[in-house]
């Protein structure tokens, strides 16, 4: 017996799938790009290397699930009709910037637990709470959020905006190679990343920092301190890994949707009339 449900139910229920699939595949990539751009040396244990990956896996599936439902929200009020492509871009994009103070929160939590080189819960949880505390106050979660927002908007708009399937319709038509490849999720990623980098490290800077300032002071502190080509250079390190793992993650994520929504979705949703592709919840 299939359930009858809404748009924003069935693509929140899809993030559930998504979620885990993202980040229990690129979590050993956040932690090298994260120590890369903190400026760490020396070799990692591989117990260290997945150190918090519970703790991310859970938190990155709800931040799906709440993105996915948002995104579907806003999509439908601001693009009813789809008739304008231009819209839906602008509510991908800002369903991320919405959840900005969970993603902020995420972030800051598995950067500190890297930080005391924690393995494990909940006495890990406990010693980082404090050091949150110790650092930054009540307002912990918030650290680093300007610079995350940008960054955010991006990485939503490549992700649930439907660019990936239109780029992987245009390299099929274009190239002649298989839609199923996916090869638009890996360009755009990586394009992502690289053109998000200088803000995903400067939320990084704050939230590594005893008492931070706000985003633009620390940068412009930053700034005075070094020459131009080492502040460009500061801004972009890390971002070989941090690209690898932003493709990935596109990979991975628009894999799974398609996947939910073309096999998963259709054993327990009734089709909602009107959508498109099969007859559940659109990819975009």
């Amino acid at each position: 017996m299939r359930i009858q449900a809404s748009v924003a139910v069935q693509e929140s229920f899809g993030g559930v799938v998504v979620g885990p699939a993202m980040a229990g595949a690129t979590y050993p990539l956040w932690v090298l790009a994260a120590r890369k751009q903190a400026g760490s040396r020396g070799s990692i244990s591989l117990r260290h290397l997945f150190s918090g990956l519970t703790m991310n896996v859970l938190a990155v599936t709800f931040r799906t699930v709440t993105q996915f439902a948002v995104n579907s929200s806003l999509r439908r009020a601001l693009n009813p009709d789809s008739g304008k492509p231009i819209r839906t871009i602008f509510a991908a994009g800002a369903s991320g910037v919405i959840c900005t103070p969970y993603n902020s929160a995420m972030e800051v939590y598995g950067t500190v637990l890297q930080q005391l080189n924690k393995v494990g819960l909940p006495s890990a949880s406990a010693d980082v709470s404090r050091e949150l505390m110790r650092r930054f106050g009540y307002s912990w979660f918030l650290t680093g959020a300007a610079p995350t927002a940008f960054r955010e908007f991006f990485f939503t708009m490549a992700l649930l905006s439907g660019l990936i399937e239109r780029g992987n319709a245009y390299l099929s038509r274009r190239f002649a190679v298989s839609p199923n490849c996916n090869i638009a999720a890996v360009l755009m990623g990586g394009g992502t990343a690289c053109m998000t980098h200088p803000f995903d490290t400067a939320a990084r800077v704050q939230q590594m920092a005893d008492h931070p300032t706000g985003f633009l002071q620390e940068m412009c502190a930053l700034s005075r301190s070094l020459s131009m080509g080492e502040f460009i250079r500061y801004l972009f390190r890390g971002v070989i890994h941090r690209s690898l793992r932003v493709a990935l993650i596109m990979f991975v994520g628009s894999s799974a949707k398609k996947g939910f929504q073309n096999h998963i979705a259709p054993s327990i949703f009734e089709p909602i009339e009107g959508s498109s592709d099969n007859g559940y919840f659109p990819v975009a």
